[in-house]
Formats: C-alpha cells, structure tokens, sequence
C-alpha cells in the first residue's frame, strides 16, 4: 500500500513540476489545467503514508504540495473585490458556454430570464438555438448578433442596449472568431469582448490559444475605455498564456477566489472535483469595481456559466 500511494503521489508531483515548463512547451503548460487535482491527490496520499507511518515518503512528496498551495496563495489571500465607492447602476453581464448537446437549450432561456444580464456573450452556438434566442428573448434583447456552427466556433451575444453596437470578427485567420459590443454606460464608452479560443489540445491549437490571448491583452492595454474580457477561455489562470495576459494587459478576475473553481467538468459536476478546470472568467481593467460575481447553475452544458456585476468608479 505504501508503494502504491507513493506512486500516485510521485506521479502528481512530476505533473506539478512540469506544469511550471509550460512557457517552453504546450504540453507542460495543458498540465497547469489540473493543480486542484495535484493538490487534493497529494494531500490524500501524503495523508496515508503519514497513517501508514512512512515519513521519508512524506519528505518527498511535500515540496510539490507546498508548490500546488504557493500557486493558489495569490488567489486565496486576495484581497475583495473592489466594492463600489458609490450607490450607482452595476452592468450584469454572462458568459455561456453552451456545448454542441441541445440538452441545455431551454435552460439556458430559463437562466437568461431569471438573471436579466445586459450583456450576454455565448458559445458553441448552433442555428437552432439562435431560432430560439430570437423568437423568445428578442423583445427583452433587441440587440443581437450569432455567427452559428454545427461545431465548436458558434458564438452570439445579446444586449438590452438598443444602442449597443455590436459584431462578429476574427483578427486573424489562425485565431478563433470573437464577439464584441460597445456601448455607453453611466456616459462612458465600454468594450466588452467574448472570446472562445480553441483547447490546448494540439501544437497549433495551443499556439492559436495563446495568439488569440496575446491579441486580448494588447486590445486591453491599447484601449482608452474601461474593458470587459469574457467566455471559455480554455485556460485556467495557471497557465502561462493566461499570466501573461493578466500581467500585459492589466486585467484582473472579477473574483480572484472563485477564478480558480472548476467550470468546465469531464464526465459531469458529480466528479468535478476529479476532472473540473477553471477555464470560464470575467476579466476587467481597473476601471471597474466589482458587486458580485457568481458560477451559476447547471444548465445541462459541460461548462458552468458566470455572472457579473460591475460599477465603474
């Protein structure tokens, strides 16, 4: 028993280590998905070789939970969301990854409705859904525009703003599309981007990932407005790629607490705590104070959505 819980936990603290490589190779770096998995491994099989009474073991395999927790400590030693300085109108906005499964269609009418958000960004968008969209929310949002697919690269995004202005782009042929609105609030031009980057599942899909983030954090650096960055980022605040554009671009998570809760589940929320990754955000710049932030409930997709309110100061 000993060796076998040792084993696991030697194998978890490789992963730990390597994931930290992960700005020389795409590989080590999809391994930054998973430090909620190493740290609850580690902290299991640490835990029987103490009861089993192998202390050597357990001096092996600490400095890679020690490596797990220092990762988290920026995120849970952060400090609160800004709070508004004032009493003024907080702009709710959403994400929605709606997986290709038509299973979380009405739900996600349902959700929609209950939350009221002025902006909501969705992906994995297909025809029908955006059929459904405009035929049952097209009064309470009569800004729309969807760019659907039978794939994975279906997007829309919703606004109650008849004012707003919005579209679908691409910046460039090896990135996937985006959508974006600007609009007026509290008498300031905002930005508010929706992105869905491809996985990092292959070399060319984890350098048009990283691409299509680089692209989002000098978009966040040039802009002179306050600036929403949203959706399925397929990257967990881990990653290379991910750091990198939160320090470039100056962005922070809306909550950096709950930044690092799953939202993106393999096989269901039931064994979340086995395969969940947090690839969903909300990202603004510092212009923005933040009055909630929460993951929502299971609308029958693979993904969590996420909802925030937001006050400009």
């Amino acid at each position: 028993m000993r060796t076998f819980l040792f084993s696991i936990g030697l194998l978890a603290s490789i992963l730990t280590l390597g994931s930290l490589l992960g700005r020389f190779n795409w590989t080590l770096d999809a391994l930054a998905q998973f430090h909620l998995q190493y740290t609850f491994l580690l902290a299991v099989v640490i835990g029987g070789l103490i009861w089993l009474g192998a202390p050597r073991r357990v001096l092996l395999l600490l400095p890679a939970l020690l490596v797990n927790l220092v990762l988290f400590m920026p995120f849970l030693l952060a400090p609160s969301p800004p709070r508004p300085s004032a009493a003024g109108p907080s702009l709710r906005v959403m994400s929605i990854n709606i997986s290709l499964s038509d299973a979380a269609h009405p739900h996600i009418i349902d959700l929609i409705r209950r939350e009221e958000p002025d902006i909501v960004y969705l992906s994995e968008v297909r025809e029908d859904m955006v059929t459904r969209l405009r035929s049952e929310l097209g009064e309470s949002y009569p800004v729309q525009l969807a760019q659907p697919s039978r794939f994975t690269q279906g997007v829309a995004i919703l606004a109650r703003d008849p004012n707003a202005a919005v579209e679908i782009g691409q910046f460039s042929d090896d990135v996937r599309k985006y959508a974006r609105a600007d609009f007026t609030w509290q008498g300031r031009p905002v930005t508010l981007l929706g992105i869905h980057p491809l996985p990092p599942t292959r070399r060319r899909w984890s350098a048009s990932r990283d691409k299509e983030l680089e692209m989002m954090a000098q978009l966040a650096r040039e802009i002179d407005r306050p600036f929403i960055l949203m959706g399925d980022l397929n990257a967990s605040p881990w990653s290379s790629a991910m750091q990198t554009m939160t320090r470039q671009g100056d962005l922070r998570y809306a909550d950096p607490r709950r930044a690092i809760l799953p939202t993106f589940f393999t096989g269901g929320r039931a064994v979340g705590l086995f395969t969940g990754v947090p690839l969903d955000h909300i990202l603004v710049t510092p212009e923005w104070s933040v009055s909630t932030y929460r993951r929502l409930s299971d609308v029958g997709s693979d993904h969590i959505p996420v909802r925030a309110d937001l006050v400009l100061q």
